[in-house]
């Protein structure tokens, strides 16, 4: 397995590449360090959490220290490894959009519908998707602001 892609994109913000399906740059998780915390801008599928645990790594820093999760939105490419993730990092919470919480809680609807799409290849392409506790759900309502890493 080829090591994870982490780079700078800009000042205060890496990129982990999770090399989904052994492809560079198709998934990718933002890093974001500062004095309010490190955060995580998408967690991508769980089949790709070791790759983003090791890019957490790579970068300096270790998955425990996360303080926030954010999901632009909840397919599984974006937010799958999200409730597996939470087992490496035991003081975050996940921050997503009202609509997408019911679907991070209880994912059943959401891997059905995923499910009809991608048949058999559900597990390689998603991995486990597992809930996230709902007292670890932050709901953000749309134009609401998130102050992190200075920004």
């Amino acid at each position: 397995m080829p090591s994870t892609a982490v780079h700078e994109a800009e000042p205060g913000i890496l990129v982990v590449d999770h090399r989904f399906q052994e492809t560079e740059e198709l998934i990718a998780s933002f890093l974001l360090p500062g004095e309010d915390g490190l955060t995580l801008v998408e967690s991508g599928p769980a089949s790709t959490l070791p790759r983003l645990l090791e890019g957490i790594r790579a970068a300096g820093f270790d998955p425990a220290e996360l303080r926030r999760i954010v999901l632009t939105h909840v397919h599984l490419d974006h937010a799958g490894g999200a409730g597996s993730l939470l087992r490496h990092a035991p003081r975050a919470r996940v921050y997503a959009h009202p609509a997408g919480v019911p679907h991070l809680v209880d994912p059943g609807k959401l891997l059905r519908s995923a499910a009809r799409i991608y048949g058999d290849a559900m597990d390689a392409l998603w991995g486990e998707v597992l809930p996230v506790p709902a007292d670890r759900v932050v709901a953000l309502e749309d134009g609401a602001g998130l102050p992190i890493g200075g920004r």
